[in-house]
């Protein structure tokens, strides 16, 4: 009983002090991302934080988690400043295609881990990879397909790459035969490559492109799998 006694008179204690003191009641607060998608309004929001609370009064975890769980947020990080300021900082998911199954008119927006942040129809400028398995997709799922992160890296290659984000406009990829990967570009070209090796065939597209260019040449196929190794008008 003494034990029990001592543990609710912690408690009462804590929450005169701490608590329910109105000298930590949350005057100052501040919130941001890296992007500019999300703003502090916003923040607030889906941490469910209301307009008035008390520093004490809220688990910083638990504010953490709810934030995270939100698709568009990869990372969330809290501080408490006494008396009277709490800050929250989050850094944003970037979408870097639209997700499209075999039979599935819909999209779905993926950053380069293979995370879903919510319907395509926001991001309606991002190149389409369509043709993946949709049987067992869950919104807010990690993708994990091979193909698709393959797909995936052929954007990130060709985004990090002046040279070769000057010739490959990809437009979409078609994964579906699970093997090799069609390019959709811009000007009705098609670039065919395999998942392996993928900054060589990408490199070796390009300068295939240009070359066929500069000799005035209109092919629209591009076929460089290494066990085809040939180009098609």
């Amino acid at each position: 009983a003494l034990g029990w006694l001592l543990v609710s008179g912690g408690r009462f204690v804590g929450r005169c002090l701490f608590v329910e003191n109105p000298r930590y009641s949350v005057r100052n607060f501040e919130a941001g991302s890296d992007g500019t998608r999300i703003n502090a309004r916003r923040i607030r929001e889906f941490a469910e934080l209301g307009e008035t609370f008390n520093l004490f009064a809220i688990s910083l975890k638990a504010v953490r988690t709810r934030l995270e769980e939100v698709p568009v947020i990869k990372t969330a990080r809290t501080q408490r400043i006494l008396p009277d300021t709490l800050k929250i900082w989050v850094t944003e998911r970037v979408a870097i295609a639209r997700l499209a199954g075999k039979r599935n008119a819909q999209s779905w927006a993926v950053d380069r881990d293979g995370s879903v942040l919510g319907p395509g129809t926001s991001y309606a400028g991002l190149p389409l990879i369509f043709g993946a398995d949709m049987s067992n997709f869950r919104p807010r799922k990690k993708l994990e397909s091979p193909q698709i992160v393959s797909a995936i890296n052929v954007l990130e290659i060709v985004a990090a790459s002046q040279p070769l984000s000057r010739v490959l406009n990809i437009e979409s990829i078609e994964i579906e035969d699970g093997i090799d990967l069609q390019l959709f570009l811009d000007e009705n070209r098609i670039g065919m490559i395999t998942r392996e090796n993928l900054e060589k065939q990408l490199g070796d597209l390009a300068v295939t492109i240009q070359q066929a260019d500069s000799a005035g040449k209109k092919w629209k196929i591009f076929d460089c799998r290494v066990e085809k190794n040939q180009f098609v008008k």
